[in-house]
């Protein structure tokens, strides 16, 4: 997932209202349970930074690779 903004000011505003958002993502198919999102990241992340690109995976049940 990328998160873009052009202006450097709001780019940085905005990346530290959206800290945990990897947390809160998640994919859902028509109207079966939510899939949240795993983060795989390589690198820890500080609790007073996040960044604008976010390596996530999803683990799909049977029913919902099928719907």
């Amino acid at each position: 997932m990328m998160i873009e903004y052009d202006d450097p000011a709001v780019r940085k505003r905005e990346l530290a209202r959206l800290i945990g958002i990897e947390d809160r993502t998640y994919v859902q198919v028509d109207g079966l349970d939510k899939v949240y999102a795993i983060a795989d990241e390589d690198l820890e992340r500080e609790t007073m930074r996040n960044s604008s690109v976010h390596f996530l995976r999803f683990e799909f049940a049977p029913a919902i690779s099928t719907a």
